[in-house]
């Protein structure tokens, strides 16, 4: 399979102004995996710092960044004739 650079945002208010931090990952698949960990971030400033106005979100770019082997496709060898 084909990865794609991908970032997380996690974008939120700072005194009514919006910030966005952004986290450069290989894949999209890795992207959606590290939502998780960003969990405690997350609760942290809804409750200190932003209110209610804060997301994360993963955008994937164009620029390719690898594949993955154990997903890709190769074709068999044709026998000798």
């Amino acid at each position: 399979m084909i990865t794609y650079f991908t970032a997380l945002l996690l974008t939120y208010t700072l005194q009514g102004e919006i910030v966005t931090a952004r986290f450069w990952l290989t894949s999209y698949q890795q992207c959606i995996d590290s939502m998780d960990h960003m969990e405690g971030m997350y609760d942290y400033l809804a409750d200190n710092v932003s209110g209610k106005l804060i997301y994360l979100r993963c955008e994937q770019t164009s620029i390719f960044s690898g594949i993955n082997e154990e997903r890709f496709i190769k074709p068999r060898l044709r026998p000798n004739s």
